[in-house]
This record gives C-alpha cells, structure tokens and sequence, in this order.
C-alpha cells in the first residue's frame, strides 16, 4: 500500500494542479490498485463531505463526466483535520502506510516547520517501505534563506527522500529539449558560439495575478519565474552531454552549467536587468498602493565556457501581457557571404535561420530556412518547417502527473538538487539586492502590451527581440 499525504489539500495548488494532476494518473491506469490520498486541512470536514467538494473540483477542472474512474478515484480519499501539529503528526502516523509520500502544498514558511514535526513524529523513518517528501518552489527569498531552509529540513530528513519540484520540468516540451539535442547527431556541431548568435527564452502570461496578490507582492516576477523556471530550461539548452541519462549526471551537467554563468556587476546593471509592472497592478487584490514589486523582468546573461563564450542568453517573463507564450529561441548566424543579397537580386530581406522549441500554447517545434522564392527569378524567401509534438492523437499529460508518477516511482531526473537552487540564487543575488536598494528604474507598461519597451536596452548591437 501507497499513500500520498497532502498537506493543504484545500488550497489553490492543490484543488487546481495537484488532484486533476492526480486524476488523470488514475484515467491513464497509473496509480496502484491500493494507492490512498490523504488530505490534511485546518477544516473540521467530515469524510463524506470532503470527498464530494475533491469530486466537484475535479469535475469543474478537468471537463470530464462522473462515470467509474472518477467514482474509483474518489473512494481513495481520506480526510485528517489538522489541529494541533504533533498531535496530528502522531494520528496521521497511525494511520498511513509503510510507503508514504508527503506533499508539502503549503505557503513557504511553512516548509520547515511543517517538515520537522512530521519527522519528530516518526513520519520520516523509513521500514518496510519508503518515505518522501515533496517541495514546492520557491525555495527560499534569497541564497542564504534558501541555504537556512535547506540546512532545517535536513535536520529531520535525509536528501535521497526530499524532491523538490519546478513544474516545468514536467512539460513534455522541455523535457523534448533534452531529447532534440542528444538525440540528433546533426545538431552537435552546430550547437555552440560558431554558429549560434544568440539565445531567447520567453515565459509570456496574458493573465494577472489572479488571487495570489498577497504571496506574489512578496516575491515578484524574478523569484517567481527567473530562478527557477527560466534558469531550468537555460540550463537544458546550454548544458554539456550527461554521460547517461542518471539524475546524479544530469544534475552535474546542469550544475555546471549554472556555475559558468558570468557574475552580473551592478555597474552595468541597466543593460542586463530591467523590470516593469503592469499599470493596474497597484490596484489588484492584496497588493499595496506603495508596491515596486515586479511583474516583468528581461535579464542578459553570458556562459563563460568553451562551448558559449560571447553568445548572450536573454531570458524575459512577464504577465498582463498581450499573448500567452512559452518558447526557446535560438538564432543561428549569417553565412560568410550571403549570394543572395536583397540589394543585388531584389530578393525579399533575409530572416536568419531561428530553431524554435514552442512549449505554450501549441506544443511545436519550428525551424525557419530559406529556399528559393516561387517564380521565375533566383531568389530566396523565408518558410518556416514545423513539427508538432502532439501527434497521432496523444495528448500530454498534465506537468505534475509525470511529476508525480515519477516520484511515485523514485525517479528523481526531473526534480532539483539543491545546489542547482543555490547557484539559480547565487546568480541573481547582484540584481536582487541592486533591486532592493533602488527602486526607480521600475518601468509601467501597459496591460495587454508586449512589456516594457526599456527592454530592448539590454541587447547587443544589431541583436532584436523575435517578434511573437
């Protein structure tokens, strides 16, 4: 028997990732016949009642009709009101199975207390089965709080059973990155500073902040977005070739990566970093009058190694933007002589070639070429070749059910060791902490806008924003 604690299992997280997340696990028959869920709250549910507010939350989430996966996937719940800590560490222990999974679906600041009074009720101790637990970012404010909770939850618990999750890396298209690159001998040697001119993340919302006003004004668009999603997928498009795919490897090759990211100075800070907020942001739910909270961040890095000397990265993420994109950007270089000049043969202007991994909406690969323009003349025009990820009718899975059917399973590639975390703050401490003391350089753009047009002062010369 398995079972997955939830702790704040009637929280946002959880009613709108986790249990649809869970659910389609239970459609796609991967849940263990004797697979139990138990939800903690701070609610005095009865168990019927909580069964049936999990199965309206399912059917209003996921768009599917009562029938018997449902039915099966409900009886699995289990309510435990969660009073006084202990005392209800000390019941949950007589209540759950050898092999336990503990979702941490909790605020932050919750993370390490919460972890602690579980293991001192036992709830850490591995017999007969195995015990994990499961983070969520962000992992910490900054590199020392980060180092702090680290270095508390590690009191009580041991690394191999700690899995901290980043969401993206259970996209299907992010882990197609990995896959594009190590897969295909022709791109290996193309791959790097000879050929590629530069790298573009993009992380666009159209939606505000919705309902998270209070926990999103304490962290901002750089916490909540750049040290971990963005610096994820930049470490799996620059990374070096693991020697197999093992998480130790894997992880190695990223930390690596992360390691070589050249230290951002503060003197030349206005053409790394920018920032905006959205005009209406102020005035969103929970978010003060005051606030210089940040909902867009453009950063520039370079890698100071061998393979990407002098190639810059730009990462950018913002919300209450005009479109709602996800997608890493690669341009490759001009050929040395270009026979094909729009000045000499009346040609349509030049796109160079761009490698386009689209992980939201569609989930594609593209890549724009050139060939010959139909008509008589000898010229060249742009056409872009697409290969979608979803074929034959597959859909993905959600992010979170490859998640946690991986750590179901012990398999810990798509989760983050912790130096991964602590380099991720290690390279934007200078930004945060200029931030921190300066606050004038916050730029308003307008809602449904492309951001902030001070983002263009950070590219290099002749270098533009790909139009999306």
């Amino acid at each position: 028997m398995i079972d997955i604690v939830i702790f704040g299992v009637t929280g946002n997280l959880a009613r709108k990732k986790l249990l649809p997340s869970i659910f389609t696990l239970e459609q796609y028959g991967y849940l263990p016949d004797d697979l139990r869920i138990i939800g903690t709250g701070r609610n005095p549910f009865d168990q019927s009642y909580f069964r049936e507010k999990v199965k309206q939350g399912i059917l209003e989430k996921s768009n599917v009709k009562d029938g018997p996966s449902l039915e099966r996937f409900i009886s699995r719940f289990h309510y435990l009101h969660w009073e006084d800590p202990l005392e209800s560490s000390l019941r949950l222990k007589d209540l759950i199975a050898p092999s336990s999974l503990f979702y941490l679906s909790l605020p932050p600041e919750l993370f390490a207390p919460t972890a602690q009074v579980i293991a001192q009720a036992g709830l850490s101790e591995e017999d007969k089965g195995f015990r994990r637990i499961v983070l969520e970012k962000p992992f910490g404010w900054d590199e020392a709080s980060s180092r702090e909770l680290n270095s508390m939850i590690h009191e009580t618990w041991n690394e191999f059973q700690i899995y901290r999750l980043d969401h993206f890396l259970g996209k299907e298209t992010v882990q197609n990155i990995l896959v594009f690159r190590f897969a295909n001998m022709l791109m290996e040697p193309i791959w790097n500073r000879n050929h590629i001119r530069q790298v573009q993340i993009t992380v666009f919302e159209d939606i505000g902040i919705e309902d998270r006003g209070n926990f999103y004004d304490k962290v901002g668009a750089m916490r909540d977005m750049i040290q971990n999603h963005l610096l994820q997928i930049l470490a799996l498009t620059a990374m070096e070739p693991p020697v197999r795919l093992d998480p130790t490897f894997l992880r190695d090759e990223k930390v690596k990566l992360l390691r070589s990211v050249r230290p951002l100075e503060v003197s030349r800070m206005d053409t790394s970093a920018i920032r905006g907020m959205y005009r209406t942001y102020r005035k969103e739910r929970g978010i003060p009058e005051d606030s210089f909270t940040e909902t867009f961040v453009a950063l520039k890095l370079f890698l100071d190694n061998w393979r990407w000397k002098g190639v810059p990265f730009y990462l950018r993420t913002g919300k209450k933007l005009g479109i709602s994109r996800t997608e890493v950007a690669i341009e490759f270089k001009l050929p040395p002589l270009s026979l094909f000049d729009p000045c000499m043969c009346g040609s349509e202007p030049f796109v160079n070639n761009w490698l386009i991994f689209e992980i939201k909406p569609e989930q594609k690969i593209s890549l724009i070429m050139q060939a010959k323009k139909p008509g008589i003349e000898l010229e060249a025009s742009s056409l872009v070749l697409t290969a979608p990820y979803q074929r034959d009718g597959y859909v993905p899975l959600p992010d979170y059910s490859s998640l946690i059917k991986d750590i179901l399973e012990g398999e810990r590639s798509h989760s983050l060791r912790f130096d991964e975390i602590n380099w991720s703050w290690h390279i934007l401490e200078p930004v945060l902490q200029q931030w921190g003391r300066d606050s004038r350089d916050l730029a308003i753009y307008e809602d449904g806008s492309r951001g902030p047009s001070s983002q263009g002062r950070i590219l290099e010369e002749d270098h533009q924003w790909r139009s999306i």
